[in-house]
């Protein structure tokens, strides 16, 4: 029997080549869904060029806000009332003996009052002792010198990290004009510390699981925002990095129990009501929150029917992460669909929050640097880039939530979830995510060279005239995974072949 090569799954996604369109067998497209779908308005050097307007203005604007503060004047506000008085308060307080103070807002007002050029306003500290932690040597500086030094850190560490997922190309240009960053860096927040440990845990997922898995677990910070991290691992049968995971969150809890005693933890969960509070009666502002769940308050939805519908979206979303986890696609690719995911999963999610959008879109600008743009990633791109510096003002003017509509656009593209398909013939071989050929197995007989040959006939035909795999076990991982599908069908009593 002459064998032929297989149409089955490729790595990372189980798509079947029977629902491939072979090119030139679609329907053309009209001039407009032409425009939409390939973007060829969005070259390199216009996106350059909106990315040096885009930082410019951000450094401008940036500098004016701090460098007048020291003439006494306010521009776009205080950077004293910022998000992170929270966090500066919470230190006080604990350096001052009273860690517990921090989840009670009576008392964690009165400090934040007590900065000079505060305002009425106040930000909670709804996070868990785990988080007080990291803020304890905030209070030991003045809150100005404080406050530099936690974007710096942050921010250095968030830059670090996604200078490692983009491609070398890319430059400093998509860092720098990240709206995102800058929204977080406006507020003091720490989406930096989030996106950082995120991107670090899949950077390390492949090589080094144990130690990805305490990246992982030092989420337990912000658990709202890990919700899918836990099934995603379970899923992809990542057992190392989830025993890494659970060391790093229950040394974090342990130290924290043992730092600041029993009495902050029965005060956190105490706190947990208010915070209920905060997301359903929208003392945070549903505008600034960017969730499912406030996109429904925001339409005029009731708070049952926004709680069903977060529901009926997270669900779904953390069974697809799963599925598409169990296939292994690589370290980045699913750091890159559990960040998409966490932000359409979790109900509680602010815009400074988006900072996780990076690395899907640093992953979707490191396959197109390779192989080229899919359809529609370009226009994907375009409308989640700008995200931050409209969502709140837009949700604001004219009440539509525009995050939850344009986040699905990032995993929504084949690559960024590790499925990008071409036809037999045209695939190329880029990264961990993509190497790796797999065959459907039939319960057919075979003899075993003919095996042997057919896989050697198909290795020559997949990879024949494309560029190699840039990694030095490409080959051996080829092998092994052919030959251990076969293996495991013969186990079943059948013979193997390749359909």
């Amino acid at each position: 029997m002459a064998p032929h090569a297989s149409r089955g799954r490729t790595s990372g996604c189980g798509t079947s080549a029977r629902n491939r369109k072979v090119p030139g067998t679609e329907p053309e497209a009209g001039p407009l869904l032409t425009i939409l779908r390939d973007a060829p308005w969005l070259t390199s050097g216009r996106a350059r060029a909106w990315c040096r307007v885009i930082a410019f203005l951000c450094i401008v604007l940036t500098v004016l806000r701090w460098g007048l503060i020291a003439f006494g004047v306010e521009f776009l506000g205080d950077v004293r009332n910022v998000d992170f008085t929270s966090f500066w308060t919470a230190s006080e307080l604990a350096l001052r003996g009273h860690p517990d103070w921090a989840y009670q807002p009576e008392r964690h007002a009165a400090a934040q009052q007590s900065l000079p050029g505060a305002t009425k306003g106040y930000a909670a500290f709804f996070y868990p002792p785990v988080y007080l932690l990291l803020c304890l040597p905030l209070a030991l500086v003045g809150f100005l010198p404080s406050l530099a030094i936690w974007l710096f850190l942050t921010g250095a560490a968030w830059i670090a990290v996604i200078r490692r997922w983009l491609p070398a190309q890319a430059g400093w240009l998509p860092v720098l004009a990240f709206p995102p960053a800058w929204n977080n860096f406006w507020h003091g927040q720490n989406g930096f510390v989030s996106a950082a440990l995120l991107g670090a845990g899949a950077l390390a997922l492949d090589r080094r699981p144990f130690i990805a898995g305490l990246w992982f677990g030092c989420l337990s910070f912000k658990p709202q925002l890990a919700l899918v991290v836990g099934p995603a691992l379970l899923a992809a049968r990542r057992w190392s990095a989830i025993a890494g995971a659970v060391t790093s969150a229950t040394l974090l809890a342990g130290a924290s129990w043992l730092i600041f005693g029993r009495g902050t933890w029965i005060a956190f969960l105490a706190n947990t009501a208010l915070a209920r509070q905060a997301l359903e009666d929208e003392l945070v502002g549903s505008a600034k929150m960017q969730s499912v769940f406030a996109a429904i308050r925001l339409l005029g939805g009731s708070v049952g029917s926004a709680y069903a519908t977060q529901l009926m979206v997270s669900v779904p979303v953390i069974i697809v992460t799963m599925a598409i986890a169990a296939q292994r696609p690589g370290g980045m690719a699913e750091g890159a669909l559990m960040a998409a995911a966490s932000m359409l999963a979790s109900p509680f999610l602010l815009d400074y929050d988006l900072v996780l959008l990076s690395l899907p879109m640093a992953w979707l600008l490191t396959m197109a640097a390779r192989d080229g743009f899919l359809p529609w990633e370009k226009l994907a791109l375009a409308a989640v880039f700008p995200l931050a510096l409209i969502s709140r003002s837009v949700a604001q003017r004219y009440g539509i939530p525009v995050t939850p509509i344009n986040v699905p656009c990032v995993p929504g593209c084949r690559r960024a979830t590790g499925c990008a398909v071409r036809p037999l013939g045209q695939r190329q071989f880029s990264g961990r995510a993509q190497i790796g050929i797999q065959f459907r197995i039939a319960p057919v007989p075979i003899d075993d060279n003919e095996v042997i040959a057919a896989l050697s006939r198909h290795r020559r035909r997949e990879i024949e005239g494309f560029p190699r795999p840039q990694h030095p076990f490409a080959q051996p991982i080829v092998t092994a995974r052919a030959s251990l599908r076969v293996r495991e069908h013969r186990d079943r009593g059948h013979g193997p072949t390749i359909a």
